[in-house]
């Protein structure tokens, strides 16, 4: 395994398999809510300390009848049971389907975590850690969402909204004109300064992509992660589920994707918001706007 230290940030440069991300992410989920100590579990099994962090940062693979004793000890219900038994049989796979809401919101930011480069493409929808509050919230309320779907990314935004502030970690985000526009006009003059704020922080490049460039259902939204020069995964988010994928294949593919995109993106400023903001300079209350 070649180890690269950068700073404060250690980096292994491994591909790990986005199931055994899962699983490891999942125990350490159950053991800290239950306020277990990793020593103290270890312990209780007749593990190393060390060997058990190993699994739960996904650097190792645990075998399916460890996970189940694991999820004995931690008294795992019988569906968290079933379903992370079911994401370690699969744990050597290249590709991974999440139809967890609740998992797939924690996964993106373990990612998220593991990565010095996030980048991600939005063609029609601005991205969760470039949203205001007020426009969580109104996309939350929509009539057509699924609250109970809904939440869990919208409680993990806060954090994530924080994640940008790590000046070790670089940020890219592609952002289909689409998207500006799909922004509720009563929000949009706050959302559009939000956006300008951001593109001067030193870790994040925003650029829009126009869309005679690429129209939006022609290269669907995904989030690629990387470490340094090395890609971990991509990531597609569905209403329902979340795919990841991290062979090596699909994995170049997508980074070749990220250049031609980024080849084509403009900065924010460049883009005409004539039709973006309100003509009197001011903000809708969103009481005031009706519902699409």
């Amino acid at each position: 395994m070649r180890t690269q230290i950068h700073g404060s940030r250690h980096s292994t440069n491994i591909i790990q398999s986005p199931a055994t991300v899962a699983v490891g992410q999942a125990l350490r989920t159950l053991r800290t809510a239950r306020g277990i100590g990793l020593r103290r579990l270890a312990a209780k099994l007749e593990l190393r300390a060390q060997v058990l962090s190993n699994w739960e940062t996904a650097k190792r693979i645990p075998p399916i009848t460890v996970v189940a004793q694991l999820l004995g000890a931690l008294q795992a219900d019988s569906a968290t049971t079933h379903r992370i038994l079911d994401q370690a049989r699969h744990a050597s796979d290249p590709a991974f389907v999440d139809l967890d809401h609740w998992d797939h919101a924690t996964l993106a930011s373990h990612y998220e975590q593991l990565a010095t480069h996030v980048f991600a493409w939005a063609p029609t929808l601005i991205p969760d850690p470039l949203r205001t509050p007020e426009h969580d919230l109104y996309l939350l309320n929509h009539p057509v969402s699924d609250i109970g779907h809904a939440d869990a990314p919208s409680l993990l935004a806060p954090a994530r909204r924080n994640n940008l502030a790590d000046r070790e970690r670089h940020y890219t985000f592609l952002v289909g004109d689409a998207a500006l526009r799909a922004c509720p006009p009563q929000l949009r003059t706050d959302q559009l300064g939000n956006l300008e704020r951001l593109a001067t922080k030193p870790n994040i490049t925003l650029l829009i992509v126009p869309a005679d460039v690429c129209p939006p259902g022609l290269i669907s939204a995904f989030t690629l992660y990387s470490d340094h020069t090395v890609a971990l995964a991509i990531a597609l988010h569905h209403y329902r589920a979340s795919t990841y994928l991290a062979d090596r294949d699909t994995l170049a593919a997508y980074q070749r994707v990220t250049h031609k995109l980024r080849h084509h993106g403009v900065d924010l400023q460049d883009i005409d918001e004539t039709p973006l903001r309100p003509t009197d300079g001011t903000t809708q209350s969103p009481d005031a706007a009706e519902t699409p």
